[in-house]
């Protein structure tokens, strides 16, 4: 049964990666591809239906962990807790400027909004990336499961461990990157003229930061944790979500040159489910590795709650997920048709 959570809550994770992602990315995106006032509001106007509908994943995420790992929940909110703090202000701050804009008349408050809504969108995304990262590389806990990090030290691994070192900063700025290109792919398929080529040439232009930064995360993870590869060498055929990871980029490359932007829109959602799968294998069973002490470790079987718990919990799962998913894909249906600048 801890086998089956592990992979429901991996799953949830992936929702929100994959549809939030494209959100963060066009806040990210949005000083750099719009140009004036009409083009501004046309950028939001593609997510300003919809962004609050993917968060949904986000809570629901943080609900199910809760439910079925509580030890895992409490330490890690715990000992993140700076960084979490930093998360919530930023999902906050990105709520407001998307959401007020639109009700302010004075150009200073409209100004303040357009700086910080992709300011925090891209908080929002590196911080994502940095605890994904942490994760990876291991946190320090202790005897009784217990952790607390600072933000930074030296940025080295070596020490103290902190929040922010070399490592989690090339993970926090893939995370970014990714984004930015699910992003860009979706402006270009909902959007129309001068903004939909723009959007086409940014992407191009993010896939180059995203091949680097993932090729650098692929040779360094197991370099700094090496229990993360034991899985793929016990089960060579996971080595095929790998091949899914570079098939999506490929493809979402190819696909994005050549103009399919609904094909390259679910391309590069594909790469991001590839990231988050590439990585749960890796971690298995492990929720939260420790370092430099294994046997210390936060697994699925020492963090978990009890059995019946979990079964009953299985019942009310598949209630909620669809729920979810029916809202969800609802409001895309929804909002399904582009966007035109001249009317935003």
């Amino acid at each position: 049964m801890e086998t089956v959570w592990f992979i429901l809550i991996g799953l949830v994770v992936a929702a929100y990666a994959a549809t939030d992602g494209f959100d963060l990315g066009v806040g990210m995106l949005s000083p750099l591809i719009a140009r004036d006032g009409a083009e501004r509001a046309a950028v939001r106007a593609t997510i300003i239906n919809t962004w609050l509908a993917y968060e949904v994943w986000l809570a629901a995420m943080g609900g199910l962990l809760f439910m079925a790992f509580p030890r895992a929940y409490a330490a890690g909110f715990s000992g993140f807790y700076l960084a979490f703090m930093i998360l919530v202000w930023c999902l906050i701050g990105r709520g407001l400027s998307l959401e007020m804009r639109s009700h302010f008349r004075e150009p200073v408050w409209q100004t303040a909004c357009d700086i910080l809504f992709p300011i925090s969108s891209f908080l929002v995304a590196f911080s994502l990336g940095t605890a994904v990262g942490n994760v990876l590389r291991g946190v320090p806990l202790d005897t009784q499961g217990r952790i607390f990090l600072p933000l930074w030290t030296n940025l080295s691994l070596d020490g103290k461990s902190a929040i922010f070192d070399w490592y989690t900063l090339i993970a926090g700025f893939l995370a970014a990157a990714v984004c930015s290109l699910h992003g860009a792919n979706y402006l270009a398929l909902k959007t129309a003229g001068d903004l939909r080529q723009r959007a086409r040439r940014l992407a191009r232009l993010a896939a180059m930061p995203t091949g680097g930064l993932a090729l650098a995360t692929a040779i360094l993870t197991p370099l700094i944790n090496p229990a993360l590869s034991a899985n793929y060498a016990a089960h060579p055929a996971t080595f095929m979500i790998i091949a899914c990871v570079v098939i999506a980029f490929v493809a979402t490359v190819v696909l994005g040159r050549v103009g399919y932007d609904s094909a390259t829109f679910a391309a590069s959602g594909l790469l991001i489910v590839g990231f988050v799968a590439s990585a749960a294998i890796a971690l298995y069973p492990n929720l939260l590795p420790a370092r430099p002490d294994p046997q210390y470790s936060l697994t699925i079987h020492n963090a978990a709650a009890g059995s019946y718990g979990l079964t009953v919990a299985l019942i009310w799962f598949g209630v909620g997920l669809g729920l979810i998913g029916f809202y969800t894909f609802f409001v895309r249906r929804l909002f399904a048709r582009r966007v035109n600048p001249r009317k935003p």
